[in-house]
């Protein structure tokens, strides 16, 4: 079963037809999967920027709920995010 999300863009607050994106549940999925991934990348790279590294992990530290959060991306791919979490704060010293 496909969900259909619209995505407003620079039109203010008006939603077009071309705007509605064909989300399904193997693509939020994989997307979900992506994004952790990429946030242990840019914790573990000292070449990103501070900025860049600290939002990565105030990604992963963050209790919010919501498709892309930690907590929904970890459950979906059955991680233990506070397993992870404990890992990424005993290494990462440099931004706390």
């Amino acid at each position: 079963m496909n969900t259909l999300i619209s995505v407003p863009h620079s039109h203010e607050n008006n939603i077009y037809p071309d705007d509605v994106v064909d989300w399904n549940p193997s693509g939020i999925y994989r997307l979900q999967k992506a994004v952790i991934k990429q946030s242990l990348r840019e914790l573990g790279d000292h070449r990103r920027s501070t900025e860049m590294r600290r939002e990565a992990l105030d990604w992963l530290m963050s209790d919010d709920v919501h498709p892309f959060s930690a907590i929904v991306c970890c459950q979906a791919h059955k991680l233990n995010l506070e397993h992870i979490r404990k890992l990424v704060a005993h290494l990462i010293k440099d931004l706390n």
